[in-house]
C-alpha cells in the first residue's frame, strides 16, 4: 500500500525493495506487486502473471527491478516493443 495520496504510488517498487532489504524474499515482494493485488480485484484470471492466455505486458530490466539503481532495458505491450526514449 502506497497510502496515496499521502505517498506517491511511483515509490511502490521502492518499498517493495526496502522490504527485501530488511528480509521479506525477493518473491513474495515481486507477487505483491503483480499476482497478489490482480487476486485483489478479481483480474487474477487475466493478468498478474506470464502464463499462457492471460493479457501480458513485459517489462525487462537491466538489473534488479527491486534496486534503486535497475532500469527499464526493454518494454513489451500487448506483444508490441515501446520505444525508450
Amino acid at each position: 500500500m502506497t497510502d496515496g495520496p499521502v505517498m506517491n504510488p511511483d515509490l511502490i517498487v521502492s518499498q517493495a525493495g526496502e522490504l527485501v532489504r530488511f528480509g521479506l524474499e525477493q518473491e513474495k515482494a515481486l507477487e505483491m506487486l503483480t499476482i497478489n493485488p490482480a487476486k485483489i480485484l478479481g483480474l487474477s484470471e487475466r493478468i498478474g502473471s506470464l502464463e499462457e492466455g492471460k493479457d501480458a505486458d513485459l517489462v525487462i530490466w537491466d538489473g534488479d527491478p527491486l534496486e534503486y539503481d535497475g532500469g527499464v532495458k526493454r518494454l513489451l505491450i500487448d506483444g508490441e516493443e515501446i520505444a525508450l526514449s
